[in-house]
């Protein structure tokens, strides 16, 4: 996994969809998410910058990001990760939280994310959610799985 350290464009050129094949992507502002599905906090980057995000492994089981606007830092963040069997390393910001008792009167919410190495050298984040609860039985929810490609710009 050290071939993942490197910095990537912050705003993806592709989305993976459900078949495994991949969609061009055009400024949208779904794919502004990079830096929140991260940090779990929102910061404004507007396309007419040159924005980057610069991924380095440090050590066995930890991840820094450091979102760029040209040289300069405009934030950083360091997450545990886990390799997973697919190779995807899982991040330490996933979360899971339960309200009230489930399936009766409650629900629950989680979240994580995962990135990996794409075949021609760019980095894959995918971002899974989901939100479901229930009242007497009666199920609600909403869940989605994103899979984006960041091109690299160079290797560290």
């Amino acid at each position: 996994m050290s071939k993942l350290s490197g910095t990537y464009q912050l705003f993806p050129d592709l989305a993976y969809t459900k078949t495994g094949g991949t969609d061009m992507l055009r400024n949208q502002p779904k794919t502004e998410r990079f830096h929140q599905y991260i940090s779990k906090r929102k910061i404004d980057f507007n396309h007419s910058g040159n924005f980057s995000v610069e991924v380095k492994l440090l050590g066995n089981k930890q991840v820094g990001f450091y979102f760029k606007k040209d040289s300069f830092i405009v934030d950083s963040v360091t997450l545990s990760a886990r390799l997973q069997s697919r190779g995807l390393l899982l991040l330490g910001n996933k979360y899971l939280e339960v309200q009230g008792v489930p399936y009766i009167f409650g629900g629950s919410k989680s979240e994580k994310t995962r990135i990996g190495l794409a075949s021609d050298g760019g980095l894959i984040l995918n971002h899974a959610y989901d939100r479901s609860g229930a009242f007497f039985f009666f199920m609600a929810g909403q869940s989605y799985d994103n899979a984006y490609h960041f091109k690299r710009i160079n290797s560290n």
